[in-house]
């Protein structure tokens, strides 16, 4: 079975939620309730029918400690790295 893009970027996006919701001994759903996130959205993204939004992200991404490019599969190191402020003003 050839999977498209888009269901890749869903297989990984699941997996990673899924698994840094298990590194801190819980489920999807009781950390999205607690976002107010609703059941059925976690369900459509395990189903492969909806992204999470944007500002869903970061919630997430903020409630597992993790950075958004891991849970999107555009790294692999799950740790949210800080800009000092010697880096960030040279931005």
């Amino acid at each position: 079975m050839l999977l498209h893009k888009k269901e890749v970027l869903f297989l990984i996006f699941w997996e990673r939620f899924y698994q840094m919701c298990a590194l801190r001994g819980t489920k999807p759903n009781p950390i999205a309730k607690e976002l107010g996130i609703s059941s059925g959205a976690v369900t459509r993204w395990k189903n492969a029918e909806d992204p999470p939004s944007g500002k869903t992200l970061i919630l997430l991404a903020d409630r597992l400690d993790c950075s958004i490019d891991y849970l999107l599969g555009r790294t692999d190191d799950p740790v949210l790295h800080q800009l000092d402020s010697s880096s960030s003003s040279a931005i």
